[in-house]
């Protein structure tokens, strides 16, 4: 891509970026990215989104913390197309003509905690939380909650191995997080005991 266009694109994702109403400062949303509902995405500080991203939220939250980064791709779901008793599933809502009619008890928010990336391709599903200073690799399809610092992949996605050890993570979390926000010791051995298996 030329320096015009790479100029372009990223200016048409600044004015696209500040469309939505609750994204932090020096974010930045792909203008390729659909978006269900921009009241429900929550965006923390430094964080972006990449190309061609597909985020189903119309009933419920997406929150992404701070320095979030995705790869190209990503797509987050945060409700089913449950049936409703008595209707066909490809039957149009009477509030809304362009909706299914379905049952949106189901739907449930998707947190994305701070300093985590996403590779090109995963998949998030709804109810999911992905602890903060994780990885997920390309393709990767999250339907369960993911612990703090590890790498998962796969499909589902299963923890591979943590991003560090015990004392690396704290030495990290000790240079970027106020005290009362860090893991302790006690409770990093307590979620490397039970993922380490």
């Amino acid at each position: 891509m030329n320096i015009i266009a790479r100029i372009w694109n990223k200016a048409i994702d600044t004015l696209y970026t500040a469309t939505f109403p609750n994204v932090g400062r020096s974010c930045r949303i792909s203008h390729k990215t659909s978006i269900g509902c921009k009241g429900n995405l929550i965006i923390g500080e430094c964080s972006s989104i990449g190309n061609g991203a597909d985020i189903m939220n119309t009933r419920a939250k997406v929150v992404i913390g701070k320095h979030f980064v995705s790869g190209p791709k990503l797509t987050i779901i945060t409700g089913d197309h449950m049936p409703i008793v008595g209707r066909f599933l490809n039957t149009v809502s009477d509030s809304d003509k362009d909706q299914l009619d379905v049952n949106h008890e189901y739907d449930k928010d998707v947190v994305i905690e701070d300093d985590i990336w996403t590779g090109y391709g995963v998949t998030i599903m709804k109810g999911v939380t992905i602890g903060r200073g994780s990885i997920v690799a390309a393709r990767a399809m999250v339907n369960k909650n993911v612990p703090p610092y590890c790498i998962v992949g796969g499909v589902p996605a299963k923890v591979l191995k943590f991003r560090w050890t015990i004392d690396q993570i704290l030495e990290h979390e000790s240079k970027l997080y106020p005290e009362n926000e860090r893991y302790t010791r006690e409770q990093l051995e307590e979620i490397f005991a039970k993922y380490s298996k």
